[in-house]
């Protein structure tokens, strides 16, 4: 039984760290599908409204913007800029 609870104990661990592990690509293009759902008529290209929605959504991750990198800087002006991973810590 003790071994049991172990098994699943350490599962739930792993399961969790995981989780956690979730890389930046990963997280914007969960970002993405969710703007692509909430603005069906937007493209990544056509509209701000995706652009800022994946940038608000990374937030809500911990991951800000990274206005230090002066690709991020350039890329800011962009429209498709919330999309790039580098751009987030």
């Amino acid at each position: 039984m003790l071994g049991k609870i172990t098994f699943i104990a350490g599962a739930i661990v792993a399961v969790t760290m995981l989780s956690a592990c979730t890389s930046r690509k990963e997280l914007v293009a969960q970002c993405q599908l969710e703007a692509a759902r909430l603005y069906p008529g937007e493209t990544l290209f056509s509209g701000d409204k995706i652009s800022e929605y994946i940038k608000t959504c990374m937030q809500a991750k911990g991951h800000d913007w990274n206005d230090g990198n002066p690709v991020c800087q350039q890329a800011q002006s962009a429209t498709f800029s919330g999309a790039m991973s580098t751009c987030y810590r």
